[in-house]
Parts: C-alpha cells; sequence; structure tokens
C-alpha cells in the first residue's frame, strides 16, 4: 500500500502574535511598497516560506544565546515613540542590535547591488530603527541566502556590520515615522470616503483647537530592557 498524503501545507508553527499599533516592519514595508511597487506588493503571504524562514532565523538566534551565555540578549517587544519593534538580539559585549535574516534572493543581489543597494536597504533601516529605539548605533545583520547564487552554488551565511553616526540613525527613524503616518491617513480618507456620503460632507469645526501634545514615551533603552530582564 501507498503511503497515504495526510497534509500539503506546513503549520504556523510561530505565530505572529504582536500588539495593535505602529509597528517598525510595517512601516518600512510601506516604503519598499510605494519606492518600488513592481517588487514589493500587498501579496498574499508565501506560509511555507514563512515558517521556513521564522524556523532558521529563531534556531539562529536561540543557537548564539546558548553558545555565548550572557552576551546575546533576547529582548521583549520594544516600545518608543509610539512604535513598536522586534529585535532579534543585542549584542551585550559589542552593543550591537542583530537582525537575522533568511532570504530567497540569489548572493548575485550582493555583488550587483552591494549589500548597502536598495535591495537590502530594508535590513539596515529595520537595525538602525531597532537601534535608535535602544540608544545604540550598531546593526549587524546576519543574512542566509538559502538557494546560493540560484545556480550551483550551495547556501550561504554572512554578517556584515555597521556603526551608524546618530544623524543617520535620526533620519531613518525619522522617514519610518513620516510613511508610517502618511499611510494612517491615507487610510483614514479612503475609509472616511466610504462611509461618509457625499451629499452630507462633515462640517468643519468652526473652532478648531491644538491637540494636546502627547508625552514622549519613555525611552526603551538597552539599559532598561536589560533591567526588565533582571540582568
Amino acid at each position: 500500500m501507498a503511503p497515504k498524503l495526510i497534509s500539503t501545507v506546513i503549520e504556523d508553527l510561530f505565530p505572529q502574535v504582536r500588539t495593535p499599533g505602529r509597528h517598525v516592519s510595517s512601516a518600512i514595508h510601506t516604503i519598499m511598497r510605494r519606492q518600488h511597487p513592481d517588487r514589493f506588493k500587498d501579496t498574499p503571504i508565501d506560509m511555507t516560506r514563512a515558517a521556513i524562514g521564522n524556523a532558521i532565523e529563531r534556531a539562529i538566534g536561540a543557537a548564539l544565546h546558548r553558545k555565548y551565555p550572557g552576551r546575546y540578549l533576547a529582548l521583549p517587544e520594544l516600545e518608543f515613540e509610539d512604535f513598536f519593534g522586534n529585535c532579534d538580539l543585542v549584542d551585550t559585549v559589542d552593543d550591537a542590535v542583530v537582525e537575522i535574516k533568511c532570504t530567497w534572493a540569489s548572493t548575485k543581489r550582493v555583488h550587483e547591488d552591494g549589500i548597502d543597494g536598495q535591495w537590502f536597504w530594508r535590513y539596515w533601516a529595520q537595525g538602525k530603527a531597532y537601534a535608535k529605539m535602544l540608544g545604540l548605533t550598531k546593526v549587524r545583520l546576519i543574512i542566509l541566502f538559502i538557494v546560493g547564487d540560484w545556480k550551483s552554488g550551495p547556501p550561504c551565511c554572512f554578517t556584515w556590520e555597521e556603526k551608524f553616526s546618530q544623524e543617520e540613525i535620526d533620519e531613518t527613524w525619522a522617514m519610518i515615522k513620516a510613511y508610517a503616518k502618511d499611510e494612517e491617513g491615507q487610510n483614514e480618507r479612503t475609509s472616511s470616503s466610504r462611509i461618509q456620503p457625499k451629499s452630507k460632507p462633515k462640517p468643519a469645526n468652526p473652532d478648531p483647537s491644538p491637540s494636546d501634545p502627547r508625552p514622549r514615551s519613555e525611552r526603551g533603552t538597552f539599559k532598561s530592557a536589560r533591567g526588565k530582564l533582571g540582568r
């Protein structure tokens, strides 16, 4: 008797549970979708690729944490200036944000575009955003190219590191905030146009009052995050 096929999908072993609100990764996706609409679209997620990528990224992070106890710190969800973020690891020795990426892109992109080119910009932007949230300036990228060069090359894993100026960190953070707020404004206008009948436009407030300034959220520095975990 032939074996019985019992499933054609992979189980979602790493369901993403996120706090409602603005997230760094979503804002960066918005930037890439607007800057490169031909390459970044709101298409359904390939759950098989996502599950494989999540499993490998978590395995690498867990292995580093075990091999270097006390050095690599896995932080809880970050919150800073009304944004949430999920940093993979923090290197407490080098004071560096560590982002682990698993990609099906060819290694040719590194040679053609450069690691600081358009394709990998989103990885660095995410790392710089987390650096801003933690009060750091150094970012390390560990990128696993699952299919190598898509020809005869085997899988490859490269690590890059960059220490950015505070100005570079702040510029990236400002861009992420601006795109996120603009996207929210567009969504609100779209939703309003669908709900509000054209014959009854919303009357303007004759005496609009300025919104109360929101208190700046407590900065999620690396030291405070480490303190919360009792380290």
